[in-house]
């Protein structure tokens, strides 16, 4: 298997010079590009290394890092959405120095108790690297097919030198927006974008807080779009792996998933966000038939992908019921947990609905303006 060891390195390689280095114009200084991909994946580690403190991960070191990564991810839209409630700016600093917390408390905790040598061993914890020495085949293809797909787009959002199409110009509005602002909330009456509330802004925050880091917008778009969308594609693999148990079938299923030209492509809109956090929380769920502990995880993930798209949230509704009623058919068991935590998953992303219902009304027009549509003739006259 030395082989395989050689195919993975490669191909983390070339696909980490893919980001880099292209498009070789008119894109980001390199210095920008790796400070932006070190905070982000450092980002969604921290977070996903805290939310899961406690949690019952299998021995498979892969599964462990990246569903961490993944988790932490899927856990953003409503830790930017609370801290946004308190006042707290939208900063990357700030964000950050969250994520970092927990890690280090642990390390001054383990300090105090155990000295150096204890602090040490626990920091090793933290950042241990998966034993390569014999990876899976199955393993070995979803990494590969997620890097194949994350140059795709990567490559496909880069043919032309510019945003293809009205989403994406008002994303770009609402990033640039909380990237300054450091909030997501507008003077009422303003018209901004589409994106900022009462749509749920958590895509454009999170792209806001990278773009923070350099000064290339477009290039911030298109590249941590891509990012996600090759992400998605190895939260699917452990989502199926889990959901079937079966390495094969989840191989194949991402395959499948990866030639649908309407599954991710490089159109930028918060569907990548949504779709990514989709995998994770069912990722979650199947794993409560392993442990308990991924209750309170999957509690947390299911309000988080609630705030994250319209649309997604609708979809996951609808998956969650019929997750529910495919498993109580199938294997008898009381579905009664899974009703209280889609529940209490529903109460918990009111953090964010609430407050958008008292701002805006009920009316539906007012809480999802998707698309690239006008604001109309009443929101025109106050662009400013």
């Amino acid at each position: 298997m030395q082989y395989s060891k050689i195919i993975l390195i490669s191909a983390l390689v070339a696909t980490f010079g893919i980001y880099l280095f292209w498009p070789f114009m008119l894109d980001a200084p390199i210095p920008e590009k790796i400070l932006s991909l070190s905070f982000f994946f450092t980002l969604i580690y921290c977070t996903g290394y805290s939310i899961t403190r406690g949690v019952k991960f299998t021995q498979d070191l892969f599964e462990l890092h990246i569903m961490r990564a993944g988790i932490g991810l899927a856990c953003l839209p409503l830790l930017i959405v609370a801290l946004d409630t308190i006042s707290m700016p939208i900063h990357w600093i700030i964000l950050l120095l969250v994520s970092l917390s927990y890690p280090f408390v642990n390390l001054y905790k383990s300090y105090k108790s155990r000295g150096f040598s204890g602090a040490f061993n626990d920091c090793l914890d933290l950042v241990k690297l998966p034993t390569i020495t014999q990876p899976g085949w199955d393993t070995l293809a979803a990494v590969i097919i997620s890097c194949i797909v994350f140059s795709i787009a990567l490559a496909g959002s880069f043919s032309y030198p510019y945003l293809e199409d009205g989403d994406s110009w008002e994303h770009a509005v609402g990033i640039k927006y909380i990237s300054v602002s450091r909030t997501y909330l507008k003077p009422m009456g303003v018209y901004v974008s589409h994106y900022l509330p009462p749509y749920p802004p958590t895509y454009d925050a999170i792209l806001a807080l990278v773009h923070q880091l350099n000064t290339h917008l477009q290039w911030t778009m298109k590249a941590f779009n891509a990012l996600m969308i090759g992400l998605t594609i190895l939260f699917a693999y452990y989502f199926t792996r889990e959901f079937t148990t079966r390495p094969s079938i989840a191989v194949f299923s991402i395959i499948f998933l990866a030639v649908i030209p309407a599954f991710g492509s490089h159109t930028i809109w918060s569907h990548t966000l949504g779709i990514a956090c989709l995998y994770v929380i069912f990722y979650s769920i199947a794993k409560l038939w392993v442990h308990s502990s991924f209750t309170n995880l999957s509690i947390i993930l299911i309000a988080s992908g609630m705030i994250t798209q319209p649309l997604v949230s609708m979809v996951i509704g609808i998956l969650y019921l019929l997750y529910i009623l495919g498993n109580s058919a199938y294997t008898r068991k009381d579905f009664s947990e899974l009703v209280r935590i889609g529940i209490l998953g529903l109460i918990l992303s009111m953090i964010y609905w609430i407050p958008s219902v008292v701002d805006y009304g009920l009316e539906m027009k007012n809480i999802d303006r998707v698309g690239g549509g006008s604001p109309g003739p009443q929101l025109q006259a106050r662009i400013v």
